[in-house]
């Protein structure tokens, strides 16, 4: 008898322990009825207030081979290469500017999306409902400088100077499109400076407006120096001084370079046919009669003058 007492008790324990874990079990799913009922709740409300107008989502975006960032004011927004935020929830009926700035060596290029499609860099949103946004950068392309030549041309020596140009050696330059640039052109000893070819024309200093890709050519020349010689009619192919000839000498004047002289050759005795002529020049021969008042003598003769 005592070992059924024992049983019946050990049963009784049994009982018990099954029904706290039954207890426990059901309070378990009562509590996460609850909890489901709450979120299904909360989740309903969300959905209510969203439907009602309260609230807006805005999301924006950055696209693009160039670099740059939108930023928002109010703020919330700050997306692109600087910033991850690119999601913000504002109230019903809020205005959002966004502004789209962009990299040095980027340009923003234009909005898509709820945006108007535009180039300027800012967007004005009303946020009466979800919205998007997106920015789109370009890689600026580098802008082509006009390049101006200077060209030195002829057999005499010289350099031409102006705003980064010193020709000489550093005959080429690139501008600012519309830049307006000076030249100034000036021999070395032994040379004069004779005119300006291609963008310039004339002697004195060359102005040239880079709009496109200009080209001067400064000619330079030896110095030409003015001599004088002395030449004698004769009767003779050979008349070398006024001595020889007996005869009233003449002159002529003629330029030759730097370093050579004029210098007279042979007499050579003109033909009848231009008795009564004074002078008679032509490919470098100067020629004179002699005369009195009243008879031209043809035995006068004529001289090859040349630079020597």
């Amino acid at each position: 008898m005592p070992f059924v007492k024992r049983l019946k008790k050990s049963q009784q324990q049994h009982m018990l322990s099954l029904l706290v874990c039954i207890f426990l079990i059901v309070a378990a799913l009562i509590v996460f009825s609850l909890e489901v009922t709450n979120k299904q709740t909360n989740h309903s409300n969300l959905q209510a207030t969203l439907s009602q107008g309260t609230s807006a989502t805005l999301f924006v975006n950055k696209l693009g081979d160039g670099q740059g960032n939108v930023s928002s004011k109010p703020i919330g927004i700050n997306c692109g290469d600087h910033g991850a935020h690119c999601i913000e929830y504002y109230k019903s009926g809020t205005s959002v500017t966004l502004t789209a700035t962009s990299d040095s060596g980027s340009i923003f290029g234009r909005w898509y999306g709820d945006c108007p499609t535009t180039s300027t860099n800012k967007c004005l949103l009303i946020m009466d409902g979800d919205k998007s946004a997106t920015a789109y950068f370009d890689k600026k392309i580098p802008t082509q400088k006009p390049k101006l030549t200077v060209v030195k041309a002829g057999t005499g020596t010289g350099t031409v100077t102006g705003t980064g140009i010193n020709c000489g050696s550093d005959c080429t330059e690139s501008y600012t499109s519309g830049t307006s640039v000076t030249l100034t052109a000036a021999p070395l000893s032994g040379s004069t400076f004779a005119s300006w070819s291609g963008a310039c024309t004339g002697t004195g200093t060359c102005t040239v407006n880079m709009t496109s890709d200009k080209s001067v050519t400064a000619t330079f020349g030896p110095v030409s120096t003015s001599t004088t010689a002395t030449w004698y009619p004769c009767d003779t192919n050979t008349c070398t001084s006024s001595s020889s000839c007996g005869y009233i000498k003449g002159s002529i004047t003629k330029t030759c370079p730097t370093g050579k002289i004029a210098q007279t050759g042979k007499c050579i005795p003109m033909p009848n046919n231009h008795v009564g002529q004074s002078y008679k020049s032509g490919n470098g021969w100067y020629c004179k009669f002699h005369c009195n008042s009243s008879i031209c003598w043809t035995s006068d003769g004529c001289a090859l003058v040349q630079c020597k």
